[in-house]
């Protein structure tokens, strides 16, 4: 009945980019004889989904771990943790060492001291240490075995906190002071 006519290739080719640059502001195309150029710029407001470092089961760290980001720990951390946003160990998660964050969960087992604005031990977690707080929550089926340090006066607790910080962006931090009180 009906045959399809087959198009030059070359000509469809050509017409498509016409097409397509026809659609776009003068500003972003430059015509090279029978060629055209396209100018791309990236989008302006491209929000980027919040990172988190996932420490899975089948790794275990010895050493420092620094983060901008959250940090949720499955696997196992022999050190210092440290971190400008929330810290949370799961429920397989295990940490030999230091944490200074924000915030820590811990529904795992942390050996070691801790600092942060929020800490919660949650219905299977276990501390055994020291901690600095602003907040301090257990649950009722959470284990603390250790201290708790309240901060005493609130400009003291910002400049701690904000030194701590400071020291995880600079990534040093004397832990010396933590342990004298």
């Amino acid at each position: 009945m009906f045959k399809r006519k087959e198009q030059n290739p070359v000509f469809a080719e050509n017409n498509a980019d016409i097409n397509i640059a026809s659609s776009l502001n003068p500003s972003q195309v430059s015509y090279l004889g029978d060629d055209v150029e396209l100018t791309v710029k990236p989008a302006q407001n491209v929000q980027l989904e919040p990172s988190v470092a996932v420490i899975p089961e089948t790794c275990i760290i010895k050493g420092e771990l620094n983060s901008t980001s959250d940090i949720h720990v499955n696997g196992r951390i022999d050190g210092i943790i440290r971190s400008e946003k929330t810290v949370h160990i799961l429920k397989s998660g295990h940490v030999e060492g230091d944490i200074i964050a924000y915030a820590i969960a811990v529904d795992g087992v942390l050996n070691g001291n801790c600092i942060g604005g929020e800490v919660s031990i949650n219905a299977q977690g276990m501390v055994n240490g020291q901690v600095k707080s602003d907040s301090l929550a257990i649950h009722k089926n959470g284990r603390f075995y250790g201290n708790s340090l309240p901060r005493n006066d609130e400009e003291d607790q910002k400049n701690q906190f904000f030194t701590a910080m400071d020291a995880v962006k600079e990534n040093t931090i004397d832990l010396a002071s933590f342990y004298k009180e």
